[in-house]
């Protein structure tokens, strides 16, 4: 594989997969979920549970759509979401993601002043 091969299935956005000589697959359901080398030697995958694998180039044997033709299809026709949609949230998340900003806010001042403590 080549780094300019993966650099277009990124760009296009869509979920895939990465298969290696030996035989493993390492998924990429989106393109957060993967970064490449600068030299285009290594790619990096990481996966839902916080662990990543550093995977050589030349070592990859195949990339497959994770995507069907018919899924595409329907994935095509969807709308897209406008940021004045996604501004639109329910009143509960709202209130739940400023919870979180606030419980967020609260450890973060609690570790300053344990840091002036010490």
């Amino acid at each position: 594989m080549t780094k300019t091969q993966i650099q277009s299935a990124i760009e296009k956005g869509r979920p895939f997969v990465l298969r290696m000589a030996d035989g493993k697959e390492y998924p990429v359901p989106h393109p957060d979920y993967i970064s490449l080398h600068p030299r285009g030697k290594f790619a990096t995958v990481y996966d839902d549970e916080g662990h990543f694998f550093i995977l050589p180039l030349l070592t990859m044997t195949s990339l497959a759509s994770a995507v069907s033709e018919k899924e595409d299809r329907s994935l095509k026709k969807q709308p897209q979401t406008t940021p004045l949609q996604a501004s639109r949230q329910p009143r509960q998340q709202k209130e739940k993601s400023e919870s979180d900003a606030t419980r967020h806010q609260r450890i973060i001042q609690k570790n300053q002043h344990r840091q002036r403590q010490a």
